[in-house]
């Protein structure tokens, strides 16, 4: 169970800038919440996404 750090490739629409600051922000998310002692699970932002990515207000943002 989340014995080992894992590196994942994906797709995302953008350019090169754009997608280096997600990288960045996604990284920075992940470590914010390391120093805080909570580990951000592939699991547990599977569920996230799952649960929330229908969500009216994500959905409304990403629709702009």
């Amino acid at each position: 169970m989340n014995k080992e750090i894992v590196k994942i490739e994906f797709n995302v629409w953008g350019n090169t800038q754009e997608g280096e600051e997600l990288k960045k922000a996604l990284c920075d998310f992940i470590n914010i919440y390391g120093q805080m002692g909570i580990k951000v699970t592939a699991t547990k932002m599977t569920e996230a996404i799952n649960k929330w990515g229908n969500n009216m207000f994500v959905k409304s943002f990403f629709n702009k």
